[in-house]
């Protein structure tokens, strides 16, 4: 840690600044070593800071991401964190960000709803910017809405991850450096444990699900697209529409411009082979275009809603089948064997 020194912006004499450095390392092959330096800047303007207590009070309390000071690092590691920690006096900070995402789908459980009222519920999928703008996608989401579905939007933090993940492959199969792998199983790590408040909650929760890991989605990937294909969003979007299919979200929406020709190999070529592998999936292809009516765009989506409905209706008329009850376990005797 270097020494505080007063800003050149502030002319408050009370304003200092503080610099943390923390050296992360971690072996990529046998013979090679890859460290990184982060650097993270506190400044204080309150008060001078007399103790190195007190300054880690403020530092590990305003910091909101769980940090480790090593990569990877283990669950059971005594080394001090930024956010939920145990600091060298022995007080234990919580992390606001953890805090805040355990508020937040707290608040959402506490909502009053009609829990008897089932809805069809769709996934929406495609080019990563058709997919999170409104305006790209006119507004599906709230369409959606409107017809009685409920729209389910993945993370967008997974297409990075994804971008993370597909990087050792680019070692192993295509050539690239060290550095790539490196990226990988360094990134990937890192990620989890910034988002690990959040899915932690997730988890918790009573109405949400906790996003999949990208390992898990490659997998699902898999039997349809090879990890080499990259182009657009490549397996991810198989991966994607898989995850969505086997965590209850059958119907999905496969949204792309007219001009992106990759999506279309990467949505719509294994929109077949995804509905012979789940024989209830409900997957519609849509196009996003200037030149497209809105008209079939909202007449394909509602195609694919009412046959939602019609699924929906049909799993509720049907009866389940009773669990016969389970046998007594009675313990008996062993039989006497008569020695020859």
């Amino acid at each position: 840690m270097r020494a505080p020194s007063p800003s050149k912006f502030d002319t408050n004499i009370n304003s200092q600044k503080y610099l943390f450095q923390a050296n992360v390392s971690a072996d990529a092959t046998k013979t090679t070593r890859v460290s990184l330096k982060m650097n993270t800047q506190l400044h204080y303007n309150h008060a001078p800071i007399e103790s190195v207590g007190s300054l880690f009070t403020y530092a590990l309390s305003a910091l909101p991401c769980e940090f480790p000071a090593t990569l990877p690092g283990e669950e059971t590691d005594t080394f001090v964190r930024f956010g939920t920690a145990n600091a060298w006096d022995g007080n234990t900070f919580i992390n606001p960000y953890a805090q805040l995402c355990r508020g937040i789908v707290e608040d959402f459980d506490a909502l009053p709803i009609d829990e008897t009222l089932k809805k069809p519920r769709v996934g929406v999928v495609g080019e990563i910017l058709v997919k999170y703008m409104p305006l790209a996608n006119n507004h599906v989401v709230d369409l959606l809405e409107r017809e009685g579905a409920e729209a389910v939007v993945p993370d967008l933090l997974d297409f990075f991850a994804a971008t993370i993940y597909e990087q050792d492959f680019k070692h192993t199969h295509l050539g690239k450096g060290w550095t790539a792998s490196a990226s990988a199983k360094l990134g990937i790590p890192a990620l989890q444990r910034m988002r690990r408040p959040a899915i932690e909650a997730l988890k918790a929760s009573k109405r949400f699900d906790p996003p999949m890991a990208i390992n898990h989605v490659a997998e699902l990937a898999k039997p349809f697209l090879s990890i080499g294909n990259q182009y657009g969003e490549g397996w991810f979007l198989a991966g994607e529409m898989a995850e969505l299919i086997t965590s209850g979200t059958p119907n999905i929406v496969c949204i792309q411009p007219f001009a992106c020709l990759p999506n279309h190999v990467v949505g719509k070529g294994v929109i077949k082979a995804l509905r012979a592998a789940y024989p209830g999936a409900n997957i519609v292809a849509v196009d996003y275009d200037p030149g497209a009516s809105e008209v079939n765009q909202l007449n394909r989506i509602k195609l694919m809603l009412t046959a939602a409905q019609r699924a929906l209706h049909a799993q509720e008329a049907t009866p389940k089948k009773p669990q016969p009850p389970e046998a007594p376990s009675i313990s008996l005797p062993h039989p006497k064997v008569a020695m020859l």
